[in-house]
């Protein structure tokens, strides 16, 4: 028992050991604050009627403003989809 015990505090302590010897590379990307919240626009502002004939037809096209956010790297703004 004594014997399986060493052998359990060995491992740990080694265990411990490698996960300290670990390095932590590169730099983390943090938000400034800046920038405005997206706004959303349509195409379309009443109502839609949608028919037969025109079932093909895109009924509304809805867009968001660039929110301009700037981040710690640099990077003012990234490419972002929204789905509907």
């Amino acid at each position: 028992m004594k014997n399986y015990l060493n052998k359990l505090v060995t491992i740990a302590a080694l265990g411990m050991i490698v996960l300290s010897a670990c390095k932590k590379e590169g730099t983390d990307v943090t938000y400034n604050g800046n920038g405005t919240a997206p706004a959303l626009s349509s195409t379309v502002s009443d109502t839609i009627a949608l028919s037969d004939a025109t079932k093909d037809d895109q009924a509304v096209t809805f867009k968001w403003t660039n929110p301009n956010y700037t981040f710690s790297d640099g990077v003012s703004s990234l490419n972002v989809t929204y789905n509907l």
